[in-house]
């Protein structure tokens, strides 16, 4: 059997990439394989398998066309393509919403357009889930989260702390911090807000500071392991965000 495997190169970070790359060498004890990539086909992590851009893939010289699908935005190339090509989808995510957004960017916005999309690609049923989502997130755009109390919560960001991404991380309207640390006398925080906010922040219930911007200093009311509630004031979800259908509330 010959058989064409669709799947992401080792320059997208990608557990069903990692996954595919270690079944490889099994696959191929029992039939013939050819891998295609929509970019990437001249990785070195290939390790000398010679990969093959997608858009040269001829499904006539293969009795299997074989795609390893997951929820990642990476994959976003391969509904149109399953739909034009055919073939067999290995899943391993039974929810495919980031994989859906990226290839149907229509789907983040909202509105007209994108519950058109969903009807279209989804149905009814899965365009009624689409609107229930959809309303949930004009409602947090206006309604911060609630603050929560840090007691009983593991680590030093235990909770209101959006994805680290590469210039470090944001909170939400409300944010624990626990300094692991005992004997603490002082806390100095950097603060980088967006122009409009405000950090207050809480310890024990007590509001120990209030500041915009530059650094502030504060001295804890219990020096073992202090844990504060970090609270931004003034957020508002931008309309750069909302153009890429982001509606998280940054702090």
């Amino acid at each position: 059997m010959k058989v064409a495997l669709v799947t992401t190169p080792p320059s997208v970070r990608s557990g069903i990439g990692d996954y595919t790359r270690h079944l490889l060498p099994r696959l191929r004890e029992h039939c013939e394989v050819e891998v295609f990539v929509n970019a990437g086909q001249d990785d070195a992590g290939w390790k000398g398998e010679r990969a093959q851009l997608v858009t040269a893939l001829d499904p006539r010289r293969f009795e299997q066309v074989l795609y390893q699908l997951g929820n990642e935005q990476a994959h976003a190339f391969m509904p149109r393509m399953i739909r034009a090509t055919g073939g067999t989808v290995v899943q391993h995510d039974w929810v495919l919403f980031d994989m859906a957004v990226a290839a149907w960017p229509g789907l983040a916005r909202g509105g007209a357009k994108g519950h058109g999309l969903a009807l279209r690609e989804g149905g009814l049923a899965q365009t009624q889930i689409y609107l229930r989502n959809w309303l949930d997130r004009r409602r947090q755009r206006s309604q911060p989260t609630a603050q929560l109390d840090i007691a009983g919560w593991p680590g030093t960001l235990p909770f209101g702390w959006h994805p680290a991404e590469p210039a470090g991380r944001w909170t939400a309207d409300f944010a624990g911090l626990r300094i692991p640390g005992e004997g603490v006398e002082w806390v100095r925080l950097e603060l980088y807000l967006e122009p409009g906010r405000s950090l207050r922040v809480h310890e024990n219930g007590q509001v120990l500071a209030k500041q915009d911007s530059g650094q502030l200093e504060l001295r804890p009311l219990r020096r073992d392991r202090p844990e504060f509630v970090l609270e931004t004031t003034g957020i508002r979800v931008s309309a750069a965000q909302k153009k890429h259908g982001d509606s998280r509330r940054l702090g």
